[in-house]
């Protein structure tokens, strides 16, 4: 009997080695969690602005400096030539067409002597002038008869200009051969005199300076281009007068006017002589 069970337990070992061993699971690889690469930035560089030149700046005459402190340009009117017989932008005149820009880029005024008085005016309305501005301009003018102007006239609040009572002006006027200044206050006129060297003549350049300050005081300043030693000066403090003006002229038929260089600036004061 014992014989017959070695025999099973026998067979019973020999029948499970026979049989494959397990096998431990395979593990499953879990991939690990690798960031992604973040990506450089591929933004272009905003392109370097590139820097206006810088506007020339406008030179002015000794002269001007030497009469005025503080002194800076507000505006200058090159007077381009666009077509024939047109006025320039803000220029206007009381007979049509009396006045021009030439091919030469300068203002021209020669009145026909059809309106009336036998001349007529003309005037800046682009700018007022106002306590501590000017007017720097080169100027030429023909003939010997009758006169011209240039000034200021008083305007209102809205830039219309003035007449009848509360007319107000200051100017030079070439009247013949003779320069005088004077003054409109109350319909008179009141005269005054240049002090200086220079004799003005037909068919020259010269530079004029005309402006007011703060304290209504006017000045007018006449000098030569090639002899900045010849000038004449009035000044004259007018009390009560007004605080806004144009640029105004007034020229008879009889004569004619060249502008150039017609230049707005602000002060701080007038330099006494």
């Amino acid at each position: 009997m014992k014989r017959y069970q070695f025999l099973f337990l026998t067979f019973v070992i020999l029948l499970t080695a026979c049989q494959p061993a397990a096998q431990p699971p395979t593990p499953i690889l879990v991939p690990t969690g690798t960031a992604s690469p973040i990506p450089t930035s591929t933004n272009t560089p905003e392109p370097t602005a590139t820097s206006e030149p810088s506007p020339t700046p406008i030179a002015l005459p000794d002269t001007i400096n030497q009469t005025f402190s503080g002194v800076s340009v507000i505006q200058r009117e090159s007077f381009e030539f666009v077509i024939q017989n047109a006025a320039p932008q803000g220029w206007q005149s009381d007979e049509q067409y009396a006045i021009w820009v030439t091919k030469e880029n300068q203002l021209k005024a020669q009145p026909s002597g059809n309106g009336p008085g036998g001349g007529t005016v003309f005037y800046f309305s682009g700018e007022k002038i106002i306590p501590n501005t000017g007017v720097y301009l080169t100027f030429q003018y023909t003939g010997t008869a009758e006169s011209f102007t240039l000034g200021f006239d008083n305007v209102n609040p809205n830039g219309e200009r003035i007449l009848g009572d509360n007319f107000r002006s200051v100017a030079m006027e070439m009247r013949g051969s003779n320069l005088q200044a004077y003054g409109n206050q109350n319909r008179n006129q009141i005269n005054g005199v240049f002090r200086g060297n220079l004799i003005l003549q037909p068919d020259t350049w010269y530079n004029v300076a005309l402006a007011l300050d703060k304290d209504h005081n006017f000045i007018i300043k006449l000098w030569d281009p090639n002899d900045t030693q010849k000038q004449l000066t009035y000044f004259r403090n007018w009390p009560d007068f007004p605080t806004a003006y144009y640029f105004i002229s007034w020229i008879s038929a009889k004569r004619s006017l060249l502008i150039d260089d017609f230049t707005l600036f602000k002060f701080d004061e007038i330099i006494p002589d």
